[in-house]
């Protein structure tokens, strides 16, 4: 047998190998192509998220500083009208609301609040205290809110020349009866510390500043609706009987939170407001 083989078979044996490795080169090549072009497409996206997330960070620090801003406002509106009140019992006494001689009330205890050196006796001097608080004399001066009552938010939010700032006026509250001819307590009737007792709370509704609260919570009632403090809606603004401000807790039990507001330490042995109540 010839070992000859036919003409041409080393050359085309030849070819088909370099196209196969040319083939191979090529796929390989694709391969890289893609993989590079589906890297840089990774790296793109990714860089985009960062952009995102960077935005969104920068909008949650911005809603942040603006929560924190206004929950400020809120806690300084509060603390002008405790340094009143704290005026007020260092002279031992506080406002009440003011009633005509068949027991119909008047004018708010905010309006009696105005008599202290702190407050604004000029515009006290302008109400007349025997005509009720839309009467000819005395509607006007809703115009004349003091800062001390002025909600942090737009008159738009709340209405005009109203307060969110509101006392209890049931039996045994701070500004609840006996109707005291004065239109002021003396702190010394109040037998509990007055430190203890809570008598002016930031509530969820409003009213005409000059207007008597009549806001009650009787034994058995539906608990009143207090706004929320900014950042912290777990609690709530309120001011005790000597003048501090107080960030109270809403998931007291309703009968220990009510008691807080009572005057009558035997109604309420005991009693005190611990760290433990407030934020």
């Amino acid at each position: 047998m010839s070992d000859e083989r036919p003409d041409g078979y080393g050359t085309h044996g030849t070819d088909r190998s370099a196209n196969g490795l040319l083939v191979v080169v090529l796929i390989t090549t694709a391969f890289m192509c893609v993989g590079s072009i589906g890297g840089a497409g990774w790296f793109a996206w990714r860089a985009t998220q960062n952009v995102i997330d960077r935005e969104r960070e920068a909008r949650e620090n911005s809603d942040l500083a603006s929560q924190e801003a206004e929950r400020a406002l809120t806690r300084a509106h509060f603390e002008k009208l405790a340094k009143v009140i704290a005026a007020s019992a260092r002279a031992g006494r506080l406002p009440q609301d003011i009633y005509d001689p068949q027991g119909k009330p008047l004018l708010s205890w905010r309006v009696m609040l105005l008599r202290e050196a702190e407050g604004d006796p000029q515009l006290f001097a302008r109400f007349k205290l025997d005509e009720p608080w839309d009467g000819p004399t005395n509607r006007p001066l809703l115009q004349q809110m003091p800062r001390m009552y002025t909600p942090p938010e737009p008159p738009s939010a709340t209405g005009p020349n109203r307060t969110f700032s509101r006392g209890f006026s049931h039996e045994g509250a701070a500004f609840g009866p006996p109707n005291r001819p004065t239109a002021f307590r003396q702190t010394s009737t109040i037998t509990a510390p007055i430190s203890d007792v809570l008598i002016v709370v930031d509530s969820a509704s409003s009213i005409e500043w000059t207007r008597p609260d009549q806001l009650l919570w009787n034994p058995g009632d539906k608990r009143p609706v207090f706004r929320e403090y900014v950042l912290r809606n777990d609690a709530f603004l309120a001011i005790s009987a000597d003048g501090q401000v107080h960030e109270v807790k809403r998931t007291l039990p309703d009968e220990t939170l009510r008691a807080l507001f009572e005057t009558r330490e035997e109604k309420r042995p005991g009693l005190r407001i611990t760290g433990e109540m407030r934020r």
